[in-house]
């Protein structure tokens, strides 16, 4: 693959972004925990907690399986199916019909996530060395931001 500024860049935006999702992620269930209490649910402090818990388990699976797995079957193939496994299971989220399938869903959402890791390895590697850490760094931007839109649109919307 042919290392070029233009590619550098789109990759760079692509990952941005879906870190800027993955802050989102994160932010959202701790924001929305006391509404899953008060909803027809009924569920519990303990159960919230589970709930919150489970990005992380997923991610921890995510990045011991999906990063061993993109160096046999490549980045993009690996990066491209993790996006897919966010996407389905996030939209999954909004239709569950119980706690659980909730709670299963947001395992997989994680597991996504946690291949995420993947996109940010090609990043790495397709930036000149010079500019690397400089690249690297500047992705933690998007963190913060998805961050901040969230908690922005929660105090607009809530």
């Amino acid at each position: 693959m042919r290392k070029n500024k233009k590619y550098v860049r789109m990759l760079s935006v692509i990952c941005g972004v879906l870190l800027a999702g993955d802050s989102i992620e994160v932010l959202l269930l701790s924001l929305l925990g006391p509404l899953l209490m008060a909803s027809e649910w009924n569920v519990t402090v303990n159960q919230v907690s589970i709930l919150q818990a489970t990005i992380f388990v997923g991610e921890l699976l995510g990045s011991l399986t999906l990063g061993p797995l993109s160096d046999i079957y490549g980045r993009r193939p690996l990066t491209l199916a993790a996006n897919t496994m966010i996407f389905i299971a996030g939209l999954g989220t909004a239709f569950s019909t119980s706690f659980w399938a909730l709670v299963f869903l947001r395992v997989v959402v994680g597991i996504g996530i946690g291949g995420l890791s993947v996109s940010f390895d090609l990043l790495s590697e397709m930036t000149h060395p010079s500019a690397r850490g400089k690249q690297m760094l500047g992705q933690q931007y998007y963190w913060t931001a998805g961050g901040l839109l969230t908690s922005l649109f929660y105090v607009m919307v809530g």
